[in-house]
Parts: C-alpha cells; structure tokens; sequence
C-alpha cells in the first residue's frame, strides 16, 4: 500500500518495523545522542538522516508507525539529556506528530540543533538562556530590537525560541517588549515634561504615530490625555 505523506514513493514494512526488538538500537539512538552530546551537530545530522533512510527503506508502513517511531526516538534523547534540557523541549514532540515525511525531516533536524544549542548554553553558563534574553530586553527596550535577533544572540531558531519564550513567560515575546516599553513610557509621561515625540523614541519607538496608536490601543486614551489624567 502506498502512502501520500512520504511524497517520494518511499514506504515501510509495518511488520519488520514492528518484530524487530533490537531495531531501536539499529537505527543509531546510541550514536547520536553521542554526538549530541559531544556538540558534533555534523555528524547527529548525518546520523539522523541514516535513521530516516534505514526506517524508509522497508516498503510500507503505516505514516502513523512511522511518526510515532520519531516522537519516541526523540523522547529518549530528551530523556538522556534532561540535565542540560527544559521541560519545553518536549513541547516539540507534538508537531512532529503531525508533518509530512519531508517536513517532519525538517522539523527533526531543527529539533536536534536547538538541543546541541541549548545544551551548550547551558554548559557555558549558570543562567537560564530564556531568563537571560528576557533580562536583554529589559535592558535594551529602547534599541531597535527583534524576535529573530534575540534568538540569534542565544543560539535558537526564532520560530522554537518564540514557543519556548511564551511557554516559559506566558506572554509573546513582542508583548513583553511592548508592555515594557509602555510601562517605561507611562513612567515618562508623569515625571518628566518631554515630548510625546521624544518619550516615543527614548522608549524604542522609532515612529511617534505608531507610539500613539499603540498607547491608545493600550489606554483606551492618547499620551496626552493620560499625562493630563495623572499629572
């Protein structure tokens, strides 16, 4: 039988997939986790691309075998490195269950850079990654900064470092950047006399107008109006 979620005629053999003890073995767990480990993302690449093949080359089983042969692969790697890993990882798990062949690939090799990544932050430094950025923004609220340059600076993927972001803080990265800029500018407009204009830009907010209708959307009232209220 063939499937349409493997889109290149490559299919599995439900019966020596699932008769076969020691095929957990056979596929490399062992080996890549030891290249996990060692940081070689190279080689866990590789490996993990002779995993796919090896598991695509017995003519057809199930998507659904398949998938749940990734997601349990990846669980015992995040089983293995819980002590340098976030409970966020497993998070990950959940879409795999859902892609295409070629995209749950993607998606799996992505998942082993941001655990190599993740494991030497964690190496290099005490601090958490995700408190480190939040603590970033806090002090550089005023610069022009974005989600794909604070993942950058700490070694993610943007997409997997605004999940976890949002996991950790319940809060969107781009609305706890906003709520501090509000806050700093509310700040402003009832201690100081300065320009809504300056207030905008000393805040990070390179476009007054968009200040402003930020401001309102927030307060339901324009910068003036509430430095009235308060002052």
């Amino acid at each position: 039988m063939k499937y349409s979620f493997y889109e290149e005629e490559r299919y599995l053999q439900a019966e020596k997939y699932l008769s076969d003890e020691k095929q957990e073995d056979s596929v490399g767990s062992e080996a890549i986790l030891n290249s996990i480990k060692e940081g070689n993302l190279e080689k866990s690449e590789a490996i993990f691309e002779k995993i796919t093949e090896v598991l695509s080359e017995h003519k057809s089983v199930q998507p659904d075998i398949f998938k749940r042969k990734i997601v349990f692969f990846f669980f015992r790697i995040l089983r293995y490195m819980e002590p340098y890993l976030k409970a966020e990882h497993l998070s990950e798990l959940n879409a795999l269950e859902s892609q295409w062949y070629s995209e749950l690939k993607k998606r799996s090799a992505e998942l082993i850079k941001n655990i190599i990544a993740f494991r030497e932050i964690a190496d290099s430094q005490e601090t958490d990654p995700l408190d480190e950025s939040r603590r970033y923004i806090e002090e550089h609220y005023q610069d022009e900064i974005s989600l794909e340059q604070i993942a950058a600076l700490y070694h993610f993927n943007a997409s997997y470092f605004s999940t976890l972001f949002k996991q950790r803080f319940g809060i969107s990265f781009s609305e706890y950047l906003s709520d501090i800029r509000m806050e700093k500018a509310e700040n402003l407009l009832k201690t100081s006399s300065d320009k809504v204009r300056k207030i905008a830009l000393e805040v990070g907010y390179k476009d007054p107008n968009y200040f402003n209708r930020a401001f309102k959307k927030r307060h339901n009232m324009t910068p003036e109006e509430f430095r009235k209220r308060v002052g």
